[in-house]
């Protein structure tokens, strides 16, 4: 019986992108089965390979790094789950992004891997969230069968503010604001790796850029187009109903 695999895994895409020249993070993927990343919800034990196999793979991209599955990375609760400083908290997050992961949506996710990736210094203004995640410049396109259908600013104040915002910035609004609005380096940037990306993604699909401290934006994540949240007023939204909230692709 063939193996199933979800449409958004990186396990599918990540293969297909990972030699562009465009900038991404340094990435090493384990696929773990399935079973044994539940399994360890119970027990809190992974079988030992696996264990050597991630272990190896974190040390090859190095601390401090970026944890997710094939899936997602539960990044809104950041200290504790995709962000590890040292390795002796490694199994520690490793087990809060799993449990995440099999939490999310309804039914939980069909993760198949832990990916470690490099931890890019993004160009962040403030933290919000539960987790002090970072907020940084982060834009999302939307192809579709070799054409690009338009382009949104990831994060938006009405998202942020669905969450306790006590500790935010006063003036986290303008920052934000700010820190949305593109230049025309960023968009030639942008335009250029899009355009080398888009002919790898046959379909309706969502294509995520973050921008790092260095200037350059980094390609980041993918997901299915109807999966991905996107605008109810862009006329361009080919999803059949708003998917705010938790996507395959966070």
């Amino acid at each position: 019986m063939k193996k199933f695999i979800d449409p958004n895994s990186m396990l599918l895409w990540y293969p297909k992108t990972k030699n562009l020249n465009i900038p991404q993070p340094r990435t090493e993927i384990v696929e773990v089965p399935f079973k044994c990343l539940v399994d360890m919800m119970d027990s809190r034990k992974l079988p030992n390979n696996y264990k050597l196999d991630i272990m190896l793979a974190a040390d090859r991209i190095g601390f401090p790094l970026f944890m997710r599955t094939d899936l997602s990375s539960g990044k809104h609760y950041w200290k504790e789950t995709c962000y590890v400083e040292k390795k002796e908290d490694f199994f520690e997050h490793m087990f809060k992004v799993v449990e995440f992961n099999l939490m999310a949506d309804m039914l939980g996710l069909h993760c198949q891997a832990i990916v470690l990736r490099e931890l890019i210094e993004l160009d962040w203004n403030f933290h919000a969230f539960n987790g002090d995640l970072p907020i940084a410049p982060e834009v999302r396109y939307f192809v579709k069968d070799g054409d690009i259908l338009c382009h949104h600013s990831y994060w938006f104040a009405d998202a942020i503010m669905s969450h306790d915002v006590s500790r935010l910035p006063k003036n986290w609004k303008s920052m934000l604001n700010k820190m949305n609005r593109l230049t025309k380096d960023d968009k030639e940037q942008l335009d250029y790796s899009v355009d080398m990306l888009i002919d790898e993604f046959e379909g309706y699909w969502s294509l995520d850029f973050a921008k790092g401290r260095d200037g350059q934006w980094y390609f980041i994540d993918a997901a299915t187009g109807q999966d991905s949240w996107h605008p109810n007023d862009c006329k361009k939204n080919l999803s059949p109903k708003d998917k705010y909230g938790i996507n395959k692709g966070g």
